[in-house]
C-alpha cells in the first residue's frame, strides 16, 4: 500500500499523523492510498533522501518498489 499526502501542508500532515496513530489511516481525507504491488518513483534530481528502518538513507533515482507475495512471516507467542 502506497500512501501519499495530497499536499505540503501542515494541516495534512497533522491529519496523516492523527489517522495512523489511531490505527484509522483509511478514513484520512488529506492523504492519496492505493493499493499496488509495483511502484517507480522519480524526482527532478538524480537521489533522494527516505527514512528506511528508521535511518535516514540517500537513495538514487528513479526508486523502482515492488512487493514479495508472502515474504513477511508473523510469529504469534501464542
Amino acid at each position: 500500500m502506497i500512501i501519499a499526502p495530497v499536499d505540503v501542508k501542515l494541516l495534512t500532515l497533522l491529519e496523516a499523523m492523527l489517522y495512523a496513530w489511531t490505527d484509522r489511516i483509511q478514513d484520512a481525507t488529506r492523504l492519496d492510498i492505493r493499493a499496488v504491488t509495483d511502484i517507480v518513483i522519480n524526482t527532478d534530481s538524480d537521489h533522494t533522501h527516505a527514512v528506511i528502518d528508521g535511518e535516514l538513507t540517500k537513495l538514487s533515482t528513479p526508486i523502482k518498489l515492488r512487493t514479495k507475495s508472502a515474504a513477511l512471516c508473523v510469529v504469534d507467542a501464542n
